[in-house]
C-alpha cells in the first residue's frame, strides 16, 4: 500500500460516521486510480 492510499484510509477511519461502504468505494476509487 502506498503512501496516498495509507492518507486516504486515515482520513476515512478518522469520520466516525464513515460506513463500510464507503471505505470500500474508497478504496475501489484509488486501487482504480
Amino acid at each position: 500500500m502506498n503512501k496516498i492510499d495509507y492518507d486516504i484510509l486515515q482520513y476515512i477511519l478518522g469520520h466516525s460516521q464513515t460506513t463500510q461502504r464507503d471505505i470500500a468505494k474508497a478504496l475501489q476509487h484509488s486501487l482504480g486510480a
